[in-house]
């Protein structure tokens, strides 16, 4: 997901953070009916200017994200 230009210090920096997907831990779905997209991912880490930084990481986080429900 990436998250654009981030200023910190006194340098501006490419951030994203990085998924790791696993069958176990990632999925999703589509409720047709309510018209709800939800997905469970899986936080890797951290790219700062496109190099992977697992040091911020405190290790896997889990992520549910969802849609609101459209009539």
């Amino acid at each position: 997901m990436d998250l654009g230009k981030v200023t910190y210090g006194v340098k501006t920096h490419d951030v994203a953070i990085a998924f790791l997907f696993k069958g176990d831990y990632t999925y999703g779905g589509y409720d047709a009916d309510r018209k709800v997209l939800a997905t469970r991912l899986l936080e890797g880490g951290l790219v700062i200017d496109g190099v992977l930084d697992k040091s911020v990481s405190k290790g896997a986080d889990y992520f549910f994200l969802a849609s609101e429900p459209r009539v």
